[in-house]
């Protein structure tokens, strides 16, 4: 009896223990979601707010601040306003963003609208502008965010302020990005409905299974850090995948470069591997990696898919993507590597890279590793200037870089490698991508070249001269061959001497009525070590010609000048809006005929009588 008596007490209490335990369990998943709602309403508001300051940091990152510190009213229509506007009108259609615009800080609290690129009802160069704290504090010098919504004459808004520097570290002005109340809020709201429905979703979860449970109290214990750890794995695939994404956005700015970050986070994980990392460090160097060129969020596409040489002016914003970068990651995604990567894969061992000109060991070794692989790929990577380099080409540039751009002990490893096909896979993948980008156009690419071919069975040869000069067209046969031609989709192509008629009508508008345009030179010039023939410049200036008709309005105009020269009237545009369209003739012509023995230039005349710019 007292033995029995025994093991019902001791039952008795361990059934005491389970309830307790699961009592225990309950409440304190109950606080831990309370908790957690609480917290993380808080931290997406101020996952929300950084968001708006990178987008902010990104403007006022591009805005040049000298030419803004000096702009007045008076300066509107100027080179220097154009450049100011066209910096800010980059950013105009960010699907988050409502405005953006400078400000000038007037002292005694008062502040200013200067450039306002809004399409719809733009502030007035000079109008007052409602001050809060945080431009208060972006005025001097930090770069802040509105607590509380304010209410203007363009709705209710949370602004993100950042301040423009000049070149000698002053507040030259501040960019504002203004995003919607209801915008704010409903982010807020989501994203804090979804936390609460994973907890909610984890908490029952958990109290099913602790009423169900008849394991011992050890074994419970057991399930729930299996549950914990299995969560935390999914957090890390997120983490991942909100990594990729932000990567693919960075390569999606420039179609020529499919993949390019992910290709040198893979690079870049077997360099660290054969270099004897452990798998937590690998695992930070992958995500470092893929986010390497986050700052290039905030260069214009227009110079990154550029397929001329950059002017000086171009470059140094090309060079920002690097500091631009580490200044996106300052608060780290997981840490400071991340931000350094960013910040220093440019740096050259012999100190003579960019943004600070480290050298050596100064360098961190993630930001070494992710130049040598940053470098492997851009070679062996086709792009909108160049084709892929030989392998040759690629083994010779690594092996001289060694100790001047890389590091010569990663390099060397690089390279070893590459010997034992450990980089295949890779490569071979980078291969598919550019057969998949170019099998969509294979099919027309053919039709076109198959017609070209076929209507050209006679060759003027006039067409291969130099362009004819003081012979005039009479105007009523222009008209009559006009009216017999029928309709027509894209440019209007006509022969070089219609054209040049049709300059000079267009010229005399230009003058009388002020009406803008462009007359712009697009020449094909052999690659260098290429010897095409004849009928490759055919086929090349086929490709062209059909770019440059899909690409452009049927209100301008198009001739064949020489035989590897088109000239084209772009009508009623400024020099911004012509070196768009030409940018856009040139990726299609690249997205048609990939790979090229031919490169493009153009040259765009002033019509003021200075020199053209190329």
């Amino acid at each position: 009896m007292k033995q029995a008596t025994r093991k019902l007490q001791t039952n008795r209490l361990s059934t005491k223990i389970i309830l307790m335990v699961e009592i225990v369990l309950i409440l304190s998943n109950c606080l831990f979601c309370a908790v957690s709602i609480v917290n993380s309403r808080v931290g997406v508001r101020k996952a929300i707010q950084q968001r708006m300051l990178d987008i902010a940091n990104c403007a006022s990152g591009s805005v040049n601040g000298d030419i803004l510190e000096k702009l007045t009213a008076e300066d509107e229509g100027t080179e220097e306003y154009r450049e100011i506007y066209d910096a800010l009108a980059v950013f105009r259609d960010n699907v988050e963003l409502e405005y953006v615009y400078g400000i000038r800080d007037e002292g005694g609290g008062r502040f200013t609208f200067t450039v306002d690129p809004t399409l719809s009802a733009p502030a007035a160069f000079g109008e007052e502008v409602i001050c809060t704290e945080a431009l208060v504090a972006a005025a001097g010098g930090r770069a802040s965010v509105d607590e509380t919504s304010y209410s203007d004459a363009w709705g209710s808004f949370y602004s993100a302020y950042s301040p423009v520097f000049d070149s000698a570290g002053k507040v030259a002005g501040i960019i504002a990005a203004d995003f919607s109340v209801a915008w704010f809020e409903n982010q807020l709201s989501a994203q804090t409905r979804a936390t609460g429905l994973i907890l909610l979703v984890t908490l029952l979860a958990t109290v099913l299974l602790s009423l169900i449970a008849v394991a011992p109290f050890v074994r419970k214990q057991e399930q729930l850090a299996g549950e914990i750890q299995k969560k935390a794995d999914d957090n890390e695939q997120l983490f991942m995948q909100v990594v990729r994404t932000l990567a693919d956005a960075v390569d999606a700015k420039d179609p020529y470069t499919n993949g390019h970050s992910r290709r040198v986070s893979q690079y870049s994980v077997l360099l660290a591997q054969a270099a004897g990392w452990d798998s937590d460090r690998v695992d930070t160097l992958r995500y470092a990696a893929l986010l390497h060129d986050i700052g290039k969020i905030g260069v214009p596409d227009s110079i990154l898919n550029s397929p001329k040489r950059l002017t000086s002016v171009e470059y140094d914003i090309v060079k920002a993507h690097a500091a631009m970068g580490g200044d996106i990651l300052k608060n780290g995604i997981r840490d400071t590597v991340v931000e350094n990567a960013a910040r220093f894969h440019h740096e050259w061992y012999n100190g003579k890279g960019y943004p600070l000109g480290l050298k050596g060991t100064e360098i961190p070794e993630e930001a070494r590793i992710i130049a040598v692989a940053d470098a492997f790929d851009a070679m062996s990577s086709n792009r909108v200037y160049r084709k892929a380099c030989t392998p040759e080409h690629i083994r010779r540039e690594l092996e001289e870089g060694e100790g001047r751009q890389f590091d010569p002990v990663l390099a060397e490893l690089f390279l070893k490698l590459w010997d034992e096909g450990r980089l295949d896979s890779i490569i071979e993948s980078n291969n598919d991508e550019v057969a998949e980008l170019a099998d969509g156009p294979s099919t027309l690419l053919r039709e076109v070249v198959e017609t070209f071919v076929s209507q050209s069975t006679v060759v003027d040869k006039s067409m291969f001269e130099d362009a004819p000069e003081g012979e005039s067209t009479d105007i009523d046969s222009i008209a009559k061959g006009i009216g017999q031609s029928g309709s027509y989709n894209g440019a209007l192509e006509v022969e070089y001497r219609q054209f040049v008629k049709l300059y000079e009508y267009i010229s005399n508008l230009e003058k009388r009525f002020s009406h803008p345009f462009k007359l712009i030179l697009i020449s094909l010039d052999p690659a260098p070590g290429e010897t095409p023939s004849y009928l490759e410049l055919e086929r090349e200036m086929a490709f062209m010609e059909r770019s440059i008709c899909q690409s452009i309005r049927n209100v301008d105009i198009l001739t064949r000048y020489k035989k590897q020269q088109f000239l084209i009237i772009l009508f009623g545009t400024d020099l911004a809006g012509a070196r768009i369209a030409v940018d856009r003739v040139f990726r299609d012509y690249f997205k048609m005929n990939g790979s090229s023995v031919y490169m493009p230039s153009y040259f765009i005349a002033e019509m003021d009588g200075n020199a053209p710019e190329e």
